[in-house]
């Protein structure tokens, strides 16, 4: 025996819910398209379920497809919690609600369907799954101006003759999302329609590479929405076909054997087949590739700081140092660290090049960079680049134009490693001298510590 749900909203955002014990079954997979009970009548329809575009997801389905945590606070909620991965529902807390039962947690959402042409299902995914009979969905019927309530097992969906009854003028469907029971469930993601396809993003770790060198391609930026990239695919030569598979690996090297423009594509494929396309462009020239990991001493490169003396006899506290404490790979990594004033202390690492004099390259820097800064306050500035004198201060550096992002490292709580890479045609010294440079500039007037890895190098003529 499984449980019929009704439901009767009485004011806007108010939900009143009512068990009733009812012999409906429930099947696996798709969930038949009977309700499970005759649904109510509810006061105030057109007021709670005003209809509006709510949520999109570009590219490709716009409204198709809602997160967790995408609910629509119009609509009725009880008994969830925000989570980073999605949104949580606990029945057996008794929240707030002076109305609302413990035992229950539901949440609603609007999906815009206002150009939808795709099959008449919705499905459901869940991190942390309800026990089989607790889960159930309610869409608001429109002309009857009540809820239909569908019972479905774990990780099912729900299939329709037609949604055309749940669709109002302008395109809106509303859903409500409910679990029983006694313990905790985490709702990832709706879907309505078909599964989506997934979207390529091809790129290659920098814009250049060297003839005869790897080249690093990234497809790691490409996203399936509802479920996973299982493959990539990179067609190296612009002919159209995909030769180089890298099966689930988002990114892999690859070695150019002659110079020129090179048009680069990927084509992803997702768990459920679907594939979308996507090309980069990459700058192949004969030219120097360097790489330092700092494992077996400095390799070439040499710390700097500038603008500590705050005042004669007042110096800002710094340190800059090779560090076991935290390394993207192996076991060395920069350590950068410093008790700032505001607008003053500059840390960096460099290394001199001796190329052709007065000539102008493309030279690339690329670097992992650790931050734990997950807000606005506290953020320093990046430097990074390319310049062809020694810097001395910090305003040679500004100079140059290698003041670049901030370190927020996204809003991820502890030390974060992040990939960072410059681009940028410079001119050398008539001495032909080029000087490649990565560090943090503090902005706020806080203690901050920051480490850099793992730097690539790559400088080609410029075109």
């Amino acid at each position: 025996m499984s449980l019929s749900v009704r439901a009767v909203t009485t004011t806007v955002g108010l939900l009143v819910i009512v068990m009733m014990a009812a012999g409906c079954g429930s099947g696996d997979g798709i969930e038949s398209a009977a309700p499970r009970t005759d649904g109510m009548r509810l006061g105030g329809l057109t007021g709670l379920l005003s209809p509006s575009v709510l949520i999109t997801v570009e590219p490709p389905d716009v409204g198709r497809f809602l997160t967790g945590d995408e609910t629509d606070f119009r609509l009725p909620l009880h008994n969830i919690y925000f989570a980073p991965s999605g949104i949580e529902l606990l029945p057996d807390w008794d929240g707030i609600s002076l109305t609302d039962p413990s035992g229950l947690a539901y949440a609603g959402y609007s999906f815009d369907l206002s150009a939808f042409s795709g099959p008449p299902r919705l499905q459901l995914s869940w991190r942390v799954p309800p026990a089989n009979g607790n889960s159930w969905l309610a869409l608001a019927e429109w002309e009857g101006d009540r809820w239909e309530w569908f019972s479905l097992p774990p990780e099912s969906g729900l299939e329709l003759p037609s949604l055309e009854p749940y669709i109002n003028a302008e395109g809106t469907l509303n859903v409500l999302v409910l679990v029983t029971g006694t313990s905790l469930c985490e709702l990832a993601w709706l879907r309505v329609g078909d599964n989506l396809e997934p979207l390529a993003n091809a790129d290659a770790t920098a814009s250049i590479g060297v003839t005869g060198q790897p080249c690093l391609l990234n497809g790691s930026a490409s996203t399936d929405f509802d479920g996973s990239v299982v493959e990539y695919e990179w067609d190296t030569d612009g002919d159209g076909e995909y030769d180089l598979s890298a099966g689930s690996a988002s990114r892999v090297d690859h070695v150019f054997a002659t110079p020129g423009n090179r048009t680069v594509g990927l084509r992803v494929t997702d768990d459920a087949g679907a594939t979308d396309v996507a090309s980069t462009d990459i700058l192949i020239g004969d030219g120097l590739r360097d790489t330092a990991d700092f494992e077996a001493g400095w390799q070439g490169w040499a710390g700097d700081v500038a603008d500590v003396l705050v005042s004669p006899g007042d110096e800002i506290y710094w340190e800059l140092d090779r560090s076991t404490d935290l390394a993207f790979s192996g076991d060395w990594s920069v350590w950068l660290t410093a008790d700032n004033r505001t607008d003053a202390c500059k840390l960096w690492v460099e290394k001199r090049y001796q190329l052709a004099p007065s000539t102008t390259y493309t030279a690339c820097i690329s670097y992992k960079f650790c931050s734990e800064i997950g807000g606005i306050v506290g953020t320093w500035t990046i430097l990074a680049g390319a310049m062809n004198a020694d810097p001395e201060t910090g305003y040679d550096i500004f100079q140059a134009g290698l003041a670049r992002e901030t370190t927020y490292n996204g809003g991820v709580a502890g030390f974060t490693w992040l990939s960072k890479t410059y681009t940028m045609d410079v001119t050398t010294a008539e001495s032909g001298e080029l000087y490649l440079l990565a560090g943090v500039w503090g902005v706020f007037e806080v203690w901050q510590t920051y480490y850099i890895d793992d730097i690539t190098v790559q400088i080609i003529p410029a075109q």
